[in-house]
C-alpha cells in the first residue's frame, strides 16, 4: 500500500472475506474459495486494509472476478447512498481498484440516470 506502513503481520482467514448473500457466498464456493489474507496498514493521515483472496484456480479467480464486477455483485458490495443513486455508478466514479476500474471500463465511463 502506497504512503502506508504495516500495523500488524498478515492473518489468513479461510471463512467468507465479507457479508455476503446467499447467491454471492455460493458463487464464491463454486469459484474454489479458499481463503482470504489481511494486512493492516496506517500513515500520517491515513490507514487502511490489503486483502487477497486465495482462489483453487486461475479459471476459478475469473469466474469471481466476472461476479465480483458484475451489477448484482457490486450492489450486494456498495450500499445505494441516500437519494438511490445507482452503487455502479458510486463504484465506477471511484474506479481505484479492478473491479470499480472494469465496471468504468464496460460502461464507457457513463452513469444511469
Amino acid at each position: 500500500m502506497s504512503g502506508l506502513a504495516p500495523v500488524e503481520s498478515p492473518r489468513t482467514d479461510s471463512g467468507l472475506p465479507f457479508d455476503l448473500p446467499e447467491d454471492g457466498a455460493g458463487q464464491l464456493r463454486r469459484s474454489g474459495y479458499i481463503s482470504t489474507t489481511y494486512q493492516s496498514a496506517e500513515g500520517d493521515s491515513s490507514a487502511g486494509v490489503s486483502s487477497v483472496l486465495l482462489l483453487e484456480t486461475e479459471a476459478g479467480a475469473h469466474d469471481w472476478m466476472a461476479y465480483e464486477t458484475s451489477d448484482e455483485g457490486i450492489r450486494h458490495q456498495i450500499p445505494a447512498p441516500p437519494g438511490g443513486q445507482d452503487p455502479t455508478c458510486t463504484a465506477m466514479r471511484s474506479a481505484t481498484s479492478t473491479g470499480p476500474r472494469a465496471i468504468y471500463e464496460r460502461t464507457g465511463g457513463t452513469c444511469p440516470d
